[in-house]
């Protein structure tokens, strides 16, 4: 009988490379959970960050899974984040993208950096 299990993905630690080059004092944080790798940035280099993550050979995240909103409400100053899944087909790489947003701040859209795949 052939197996129905999916290929484990493998913690994105190429990506960190990455955004360490094009955006080092805009990590926050950086933490593994689950096998995954997860980054929180300055909400400020979100284009830059998510372009370097698509476009790097080493990361190569070509698709978006998800993009979410966590509401911290009384429990942090910064009171929201947005939180994106990334996929890498290639490397078969997953990566959560944390950006810290104030209540009233906004964040510059990813939409067109998704689309350029599509």
């Amino acid at each position: 009988m052939e197996s129905t299990q999916l290929p484990q993905t493998h913690p994105a630690h190429a990506a960190l490379d990455v955004l360490r080059e094009v955006c080092p004092d805009a990590i926050l944080g950086v933490s593994e959970e689950f096998g995954d790798l997860a980054v929180t940035l300055d909400k400020s280099v979100a284009v830059q960050a998510c372009t370097a993550l698509r476009d790097d050979a080493r990361s190569r995240f070509d698709l978006f899974l998800d993009l979410c909103g966590v509401d911290w409400y009384e429990n942090r100053e910064v009171r929201f984040d947005v939180v994106l899944h990334l996929y890498s087909i290639a490397r078969n790489h997953r990566l959560r993208v944390i950006f810290p947003v104030g209540e009233g701040e906004e964040i510059a859209t990813l939409v067109e950096i998704g689309r350029a795949h599509v």
